[in-house]
């Protein structure tokens, strides 16, 4: 089977089984919170470095915090950050698997498939874990981080983030067959990195084929969520900047426009993560009857 191939047939899938989009935007909305502060952050970052602006963090979750005393709204923010953490913690590795299992048992209904999901929980929760620790969005929030603080050309950082660098670089080519493993043949997660290390260096061509579609893809989707993400950025910097915020219209709309953002984005994210599943689930299969 071939890359251009593959593709089709995921496509295809999803017009087919768009219930399938629909379980990945549910999976999806604590993550899509994650990759949009990560956004907004990356560019607050650039222009405090470039251009000594942007908004000082420090400052900003000070306003946070004061208008959340002054709304008495403690407990809807309390809820919204627990219903993202479940979102993130919970409802992606769960959901994951069974997006995982459905492509397995094309006959399952994704309540069937849910059932089998909740079994692998706690190795999802810690092959996400994993991933996020030695992820690439990791490496360079901390690595803006460190540049803002002005300690990134140390002796003793530079070497350090060089070394995670090599060791996300690692995982990347490494890793992709690892949640097949775990969730289709019930592999401890240590145990399924061997695996994956093992059949990717069996398909090092196919694989990395692969790797170069997928971060296609992902920098369209990194792309459409900036082109979605800059009005509400925009809105709120002017509101801010103007102090425009303070007035109730402004404050409403502002938050109007954050909301349908953050569902854009979820929906292309969902989306994103639907088909890339069925994709990898193609080229895992296709790399086991190569190997076997």
């Amino acid at each position: 089977m071939t890359l251009k191939s593959t593709i089709k047939d995921s496509i295809s899938l999803l017009i087919k089984k768009p219930k399938l989009i629909h379980a990945a935007f549910l999976m999806t909305f604590g993550h899509t919170i994650v990759y949009v502060f990560f956004i907004a952050y990356f560019f607050n970052s650039i222009i405090s470095m470039q251009y000594n602006a942007g908004i000082n963090v420090s400052e900003a979750l000070i306003y946070i915090f004061n208008t959340i005393q002054e709304l008495n709204i403690l407990a809807v923010i309390i809820t919204f950050i627990l219903i993202a953490l479940i979102g993130y913690f919970y409802i992606y590795p769960v959901a994951e698997a069974t997006l995982i299992y459905t492509m397995k048992e094309w006959g399952n209904n994704l309540a069937k498939a849910l059932n089998q999901g909740l079994k692998k929980f706690f190795y999802m929760l810690e092959y996400r874990s994993l991933s996020a620790f030695l992820g690439v969005y990791t490496i360079i929030t901390v690595t803006i981080r460190l540049r803002v603080m002005g300690i990134l050309e140390s002796i003793i950082i530079k070497p350090i983030i060089i070394i995670r660098l090599i060791s996300s670089l690692f995982t990347i080519i490494f890793r992709p067959y690892l949640k097949f493993y775990v969730v289709l043949k019930d592999i401890p997660v240590f145990d399924a990195m061997k695996k994956s290390v093992l059949l990717t260096l069996g398909n090092f061509r196919l694989t990395l084929k692969a790797l170069c579609m997928d971060f296609f893809f992902m920098g369209k989707l990194f792309l459409n969520a900036i082109l979605i993400a800059i009005l509400p950025i925009g809105v709120f910097y002017g509101a801010v900047t103007f102090w425009l915020i303070e007035y109730k219209a402004v404050e409403i709309i502002l938050r109007s426009i954050v909301w349908i953002a953050l569902l854009l984005i979820t929906y292309l994210n969902s989306i994103y993560e639907a088909f890339l599943i069925n994709f990898w689930y193609h080229i895992f299969e296709t790399a086991e009857e190569r190997v076997n």
